[in-house]
């Protein structure tokens, strides 16, 4: 089975009140533009750079939330 590098989990656990500043960055963590192109990376449609997956789980450690990368097959086996 194919793992996919997904902080779904993780994202879905972040305060409704904080959302926009935590899309934010991450939009400027992945260099991109749009919440559309975060989310691509949130489902693990994309594979975040080392760096990148690096200051993801520090800005998720704000939150004090842990992220654990293979949630996605995780839930799969789970289902």
């Amino acid at each position: 089975m194919e793992q996919k590098l997904s902080f779904k989990r993780a994202y879905r656990r972040i305060p409704k009140g904080d959302i926009r500043s935590v899309l934010d960055r991450m939009q400027n963590i992945f260099n991109v533009e749009s919440d559309a192109s975060v989310y691509v990376y949130i489902r693990g449609k994309r594979e975040p750079k080392v760096t990148e997956a690096i200051a993801i789980e520090r800005l998720f450690e704000e939150y004090g939330i842990a992220i654990n990368w293979n949630c996605e097959e995780q839930e799969k086996q789970n289902a």
